[in-house]
Parts: structure tokens; sequence; C-alpha cells
């Protein structure tokens, strides 16, 4: 027992000067850590409280030593229980605000924020602030900001903000009102959720979006006025407000608009109801048409951008849904509880998804589960039409997923599926999309699918685990697999069995692990080049899978990379004889062999041996002449 105390009285007096030093220098009472040419508001002595008292107004500079450095963060329990501190200023240049920053600090009345773009965070959660000044250089007032300050009575919002941060100034009890300047977008979800003093809102004419129960609660509002710029108004923005309550009770049954968009069903809507949605409208609000059974069509006008959540959420008499290329913004589980026949979702939408994630313990191993909410989200769909351009999946900030799980790399990952796959049996690629989201289509009952020239990436798992796909149509002239798939190897049609992939003539690259843990019986590549690989059929058996090429590409297939590993290289059509001027190899010449011969003229360093059927005029080499040559025939 005594051994023990003396060595843990040893690691204290360890500890003791690190803790005791834990700043780098003092300027103007202020104390800061450094790193590189970035300094941290920090603490003045180990016990990290009391280092502050009265006004400290932070400076964007600090010069210490003939260095100036610029001040980017203000560090964990930088002012913990400075319980004289009165008020704080802090400046443009600040990007964070650590843990427990300002926690204690209960005669902290006034806060002037200037920070152009802070990370999301509560700093200042559950403490005394009455006032606080939102500088003219904040681009966006960060999620829960001011989150639970009952005490807070009065907020002056600068006219550079364009972004209220999500639950922003949720639970500001005391405040009265707020005018949101013209600069304002967008107002984020729960941004004033529960604000109960509030009487009246102003908003600004630029304001597009309003969120998810964004003013809900907010039991004393009567008065506020919505702007005709606005697009998207969130499920539940209004409910418990006296406005609301007011303005709804004097709305006629039927279909009811807030200036531009379409905000409610009133009313009990009659079996087989069909409804057009006026030219003009920019958005259809969050529950809309939520539980109106009745509803058998809907016409969405190509005005509409933005669709909010559980907009069309058990709708069970609805089968068919058009989405415009207007829309480029649609919520979660518009479609939950539907079960449609077909949907078609146009070229203008961005984005489907939403990442969360959370980790389990598995077999020995951690597995770490991403969810992709979307708005597919419950829904059975049997056909599915997708014209959406460039609709990825959100980026994953692995920054954070580092702080909570360490290095991924011995961990399994497992995403979730965009829709539902028990009931998705044909699904359309328009011929202009560029992108192909996670779990697109995964463990759908397709049984073909064809991939359009113009997709440049896909997803992991897009089409994995789907137990009846036997046809594949590759026509993507540069594909790369994306980042969640390249990270763990992870390819977009895992755990399928195929029996014919088809590799189109003018695909020119396959990005690795495409293919990965798919098994192909049959592969047909039309492309008189090889395409560009190095490994897109990772754990595929090359002694059993068979490669077809274009007659007069035989050899060139046997010695390109990638393509020589496998091991039954045979031509198309099983190999009638070379015919001179058939370059394509499809048993016949035509214009289309000149464009191919042109090609190969154009790569540089094709020979005769690679591509027989191109050297016509029989000199051992691939020249114009040979171009002549095959006109010649044609003609």
């Amino acid at each position: 027992m005594i051994y023990k105390k003396l060595l843990l009285f040893a690691l204290l007096l360890l500890l003791l000067p690190a803790t005791a030093s834990a700043y780098s220098f003092k300027v103007d009472g202020i104390y800061y850590d450094v790193s590189g040419t970035n300094a941290t508001v920090t603490y003045g002595d180990y016990h990290y409280y009391n280092s502050y008292s009265g006004s400290v107004a932070i400076p964007p500079t600090v010069t210490y030593e003939g260095t100036t450095y610029d001040v980017t963060g203000i560090g964990q329990y930088a002012f913990y229980k400075c319980s004289s501190l009165n008020s704080v200023f802090i400046p443009e240049s600040v990007t964070s605000i650590g843990v427990s920053a300002f926690g204690g600090c209960s005669a902290l009345d006034t806060l002037n924020f200037n920070a152009v773009n802070c990370a999301d965070y509560h700093p200042f959660y559950n403490l005394n602030i009455s006032t606080i000044n939102i500088g003219n250089s904040v681009k966006r007032i960060p999620a829960y900001f001011a989150n639970g300050l009952t005490k807070l009575s009065s907020v002056t919002i600068g006219n550079s903000v364009t972004d209220i941060g999500n639950n922003a100034f949720q639970g500001c009890a005391g405040l009265t009102s707020v005018d949101i300047p013209n600069s304002v977008t967008t107002i984020g979800n729960s941004a004033f959720q529960g604000c109960t003093g509030l009487t009246s809102m102003t908003i600004g004419n630029s304001v597009t979006a309003i969120g998810n129960n964004a003013f809900q609660g907010c039991t004393g509002l009567a008065d506020i006025n919505i702007p005709n710029s606005i697009t998207f108004i969130g499920y539940n923005a209004f409910d418990g407000t006296t406005w609301y309550t007011t303005w709804y009770d004097n709305q006629p049954d039927g279909l009811i608009y807030i200036g531009l968009v379409t905000f409610s069903y009133k009313g009990e809507m009659p079996a087989g109801t069909s409804i057009v949605i006026k030219e003009g409208t920019l958005g259809i609000a969050g529950g809309a048409f939520q539980n109106c059974t009745g509803l058998t069509d809907i016409a969405i006008p190509n005005s509409v951008s933005a669709i909010g959540d559980n907009a069309f959420q058990n709708c069970t008499s609805l089968t068919s849904v058009n989405l415009p290329n207007s829309v480029t913004c649609v919520g979660e589980m518009v479609f939950s509880g539907c079960s449609l026949d077909n949907i078609t979702i146009g070229e203008g939408l961005t984005s489907v998804q939403e990442w969360s994630w959370m980790s389990y313990y598995l077999r020995g191993m951690t597995l770490v589960y991403f969810d992709l909410t979307s708005f597919f989200d419950g829904c059975d769909v049997k056909s599915l039409t997708w014209k959406a351009i460039d609709c990825s999946s959100p980026e994953i900030d692995w920054e954070v997923i580092y702080e909570q799980y360490g290095n991924m790399l011995d961990k399994r990952i497992w995403v979730d599926p965009l829709f539902n796959g028990d009931s998705l049996e044909i699904v359309t690629i328009g011929e202009q999309v560029k992108t192909i989201p996670h779990g697109f289509a995964y463990q759908s009952q397709i049984t073909e699918i064809k991939i359009p020239h113009s997709v440049t990436s896909i997803g992991e798992d897009a089409f994995s685990s789907c137990a009846h796909l036997k046809t594949i149509d590759w026509q993507a002239e540069n594909c790369e697999l994306d980042e969640l798939g390249r990270y763990y190897l992870c390819g977009a049609f895992c755990d399928d069995t195929v029996s014919c992939l088809n590799i189109g003539s003018g695909v020119k690259s396959i990005g690795d692990g495409i293919f990965c843990y798919c098994q192909v019986d049959t592969i047909v590549c039309h492309a008189i080049l090889p395409p560009v690989i190095v490994d897109p059929f990772y754990y595929l058996s090359y002694t059993d899978a068979v490669l077809c090429v274009p007659e007069g590409s035989l050899n060139a297939y046997r010695n390109a990379p990638g393509w020589s590993e496998f091991q039954n290289i045979i031509t198309i059509g099983g190999g009638g004889g070379i015919i001179p001027g058939d370059v394509d190899g499809d048993q016949q010449v035509s214009i289309a062999d000149v464009t191919a011969i042109v090609d190969l003229l154009l790569l540089g360093n094709a020979t005769a041996g690679d591509y027989p059927a191109a050297d016509v005029d029989g000199d051992g080499a691939i020249s114009i002449a040979d171009v002549t040559s095959i006109l010649d025939i044609i003609l």
C-alpha cells in the first residue's frame, strides 16, 4: 500500500510542471497556447479557474517576442469558473471554442461575438447571459450557439449573417423579439423552438428556408411575417404559436399555401383525390400531405425546388410520383409508409442523404454503422427512374469519426441502403447521370442494370447483394469508386454473382475495386483499346472467368496491365478469323473501323502485333496508309 502511494505521489510530481505551464505565454492579461502560427486562448495555471475577471477583449492577432500569431481558438476550460467575468469580446479570427470554455462563468452577462465561421458547439449553455451582440463580420450563427440561455433578453444579429444554425436560440425563454436581417437565407431546425417569451418576429426578405420545429412552442408569438422568398418550410415549423393557431383556424378546408409554399391540406381528404399544385409554387412544406390516405395522384410543377420532411408520409393510396427537374432538395422520410409502383427522380436533385453513425461491438471487432437518412426511408418502390445528374452521398467528416472511434482500418463498416431493396425490381439510370450514391439499390430484386457513359463516380454497395442480378451493361467511360468504397476496398457490386458483364466500346478506364467481391462468369469487352485498369476485379477468379474481346485486339488484351491476368481470353463471337480492316471486331468493315484506327494512331504506341486487323496493307505497322486502305475497302 505504501509503495502504491509513493508511486502515485511521484506521478503527480511529474504531472504538476506540465499542468502548471499549460500556456505558452501571456500578453495583456490573456494566456495563450501556441501551435505553429496559431494561438489558442487558454487558462493561467494548473487549476484553470479565476484566470480572468471583468471585461475581456480577445484580439484577432497577438505578438510575442517579435512573432505575430493568429488567434484561432478558445481552448477547453479557458474561462472555466471565472466567476467575476462580466463580458467577453470574441474576434472574427476564432474558428473553434473548446469544451466548457465558459463553464461556470456565473456573472457573464454580455457576449460580443464576431467569429466569422465558428464551429458548431454550445459553449455558453446554461449561463446567465442577457445580451448578445453578433457582429457584422459573422457569416453564420453556429448550431446550439445560445441554446438554453433562459435569461437572454436582447439579441442583435449583424447584417452579414446568412445562416442561423440548428437549435441556435432554442429555449431562450426571455427573448421577446428578434429582427432577422435581410442577409439571412436559412433559419435552422429548432432555431427558436421553445422561446415562449417571443411575441413578434421580423423575418428578412432573403430567407428561403425555415427548418423543422423552427418556432415550435413559441406560445407567445402572435405576429410573424412570411416573405415570398420562402421556398422551404420544415415540419411543425410554427406548431404551438398563437399566430399559427389563429391563422390556421381561419383557413378554409382544402389545400393551404403560405406565400409560394404548399403548406398543408386542411380537413379530411376524400378518397380518390388528385391534386395539382399551382404553377409558380417554390416548395412543399414538411408534413404537408402527411396521413392523406385519400391522395391517389399528385402533380408537382417544374417550379418546386424543395420538399420538406414527411411531406407525403403514409399517403397509402399514392402509387406514382414524378419529381421534376427543378427539385434540388428533399427532406427525410418524405414517402415513408407509401407503396409506390414507380417514381421518377428529376435531373436537379443534389442530395438525398444525411450521415449519422453509431458503433457496436460484434464478434471481436467494432462495427461502425453509417446511417444514410434519406427521403426514401420507409418507402416501398417497385420501379425507379433516376435522372439526378450529380446527386452524391454527403462527405464523411473523418476527423470527427477518428476522434470518436480511432483508426477505422481495423473496423468493419456498414452503410444503410438508400432504397428498400425488398420491393425494388426495375432501375433505369438517365443518360446524363454522373454520380450514383452509396447503397443505391442494395439488396434489390433487379435482374439487370445499365450504367450509362456519363457516370464518373459510383458508391460503395450501390448494387451489392442483388441476388437476382445477372447482367451488367457497363458503358461508363471513366468511372471511379467513391471515397468510402476506396477506403475500405468495398465495391459497388459486392456479393453479386453475375452471368455477363458487358463493357461498352467507349469505355476508357475502370476504377479500382468497382467490381470487388463480385463473381462474373463472362466479361464481354467491346473496347478496341483495352480500358485502363489496375485491379477493379479484386477477388475475381481469373482462372474461371472468360474474357471476350474484339477480334483484332486479342493480343493487346493479353499484354495489357490487369487484363493479362485473365487465363481465358477469346474473341467475341468465338474467333472466326481476322478480317483485314475489321478493327472493331464486329465481323464487317465499315466507317466505324476508320474511327477505331484513328484512335489507335492517336494512341501512338499501338503495334500491328497487338492489332493485326489494323495493319490492312500488311507492312507490319499501323499508319495513315491503313486508313486509306480501309476507305478503299468500304468504297
